[in-house]
C-alpha cells in the first residue's frame, strides 16, 4: 500500500512538472464538506477495516502563479474504523498544507500534507464506550495526495488519500496511524 501511494505521489509530481496548458489558479475562500473512509494502520496485529466518517471546514487558496496554488485551512474531521464488531471513532481538527497544480481549465492535482490535533478518540465494544483519548498522542501529521475537478468555476470535487505518519499510540512498541480516503465537494466564494 505504501509503495502504491509513493508511486501515485511521484506520478502526480511528474504531471505537475510536465504540464504546460493549465488555466489560471483560483484564489479565495472555499467551504468544504467530505465523506471519508478511514482505517488505522498498526503493528499490533489488529486488523482494522474502513468505516464511514466525514469532514467539514473551510480552505483558503493562495495563487502562486497562473497554474499553481497553495491551499490551507481548518477542518473538523471524524475518522471511523472497525475492528471486528468494535468501532473506533476519532475526532480531530486538521490544517491542510497542500500544493495544487491546474493541469487544464478543470483538472488539478494536489500533494502535500496535514497537521492535526486529536480532540477525542474512543471505541465502542459490545455497546460500551471506552475513551482512549488519554492513551493517544494528540498531535497528528501525514502526507496527502489527490486529484480534483473544477466545475463551473465555483464547485470543486476532489479525491484524496492521506497517510498518517504520526504514532497515535502512547503504548511503547505499538505503532498506530490513521489512513483516510476522502471524497470532497467545495464551493469557491
Amino acid at each position: 500500500m505504501k509503495k502504491s501511494l509513493v508511486m501515485s505521489f511521484v506520478f502526480a509530481v511528474l504531471v505537475v512538472c510536465g504540464s504546460s496548458n493549465a488555466a489560471l489558479a483560483a484564489s479565495g475562500w472555499a467551504g468544504t464538506a467530505a465523506v471519508n473512509f478511514s482505517s488505522y494502520g498498526n503493528n499490533s496485529g489488529a486488523n482494522t477495516t474502513m468505516d464511514l466518517g466525514f469532514s467539514v471546514g473551510g480552505n483558503y487558496i493562495y495563487p502562486l502563479n497562473s497554474n499553481s496554488m497553495f491551499i490551507t485551512g481548518l477542518s473538523f474531521t471524524a475518522d471511523n474504523a472497525k475492528i471486528g464488531d468494535s468501532k473506533l471513532k476519532m475526532q480531530s481538527i486538521r490544517v491542510p498544507l497542500l500544493y495544487g497544480y491546474a493541469i487544464n481549465q478543470n483538472w488539478h492535482v494536489l500533494g502535500g500534507g496535514y497537521l492535526g490535533y486529536i480532540l477525542k478518540f474512543e471505541g465502542e465494544v459490545a455497546g460500551t464506550t471506552v475513551d482512549f483519548t488519554d492513551n493517544t498522542n494528540r498531535f497528528d501529521y501525514g502526507l496527502t495526495a489527490g486529484a480534483g475537478y473544477l466545475y463551473n468555476n465555483n464547485w470543486c470535487f476532489d479525491l484524496t488519500y492521506s497517510l498518517g505518519l504520526a504514532n497515535l499510540s502512547k503504548n511503547s512498541g505499538v505503532f498506530s496511524a490513521v489512513r483516510t480516503l476522502a471524497v470532497s465537494a467545495s464551493y469557491l466564494f
